[in-house]
């Protein structure tokens, strides 16, 4: 199983080696709503052309209700998923019928 989100650390204090480094506001193109170009926007510097591509990846985009199973365990998906806006969770079955959350999926991670 892929974790599509994985949460690496909790603790906001992080070394400057371990810093991901960004390029400045002025190297960033404006990419709308779509996180996921702002959060790549802020780790590479992005033209025209790889903004339009991003945003031709999502084909539709429709709200989910709480506690909607997007991909049962086991099955395997032909198509991808992105969170727009809130927030979901990766989990697995235990054999005491419980559940183990494995990874959160964030907004554009």
């Amino acid at each position: 199983m892929n974790i599509l989100a994985q949460i690496t650390s909790f603790d906001p204090v992080v070394t400057p080696a371990a810093r991901v480094p960004r390029h400045s506001r002025e190297e960033e193109h404006d990419s709308g709503p779509c996180t996921f170009a702002s959060r790549l926007a802020g780790l590479i510097p992005l033209t025209l052309q790889d903004l339009a591509a991003i945003d031709g990846l999502i084909g539709y985009a429709r709200p989910v209700e709480r506690h909607t199973m997007l991909l049962d365990q086991g099955c395997v998906a032909d198509h991808a998923l992105v969170i727009l806006d809130g927030f979901a969770c990766r989990h697995k079955r235990r054999m005491s019928g419980r559940r183990q959350i494995v990874s959160f999926l964030l907004p554009g991670v």
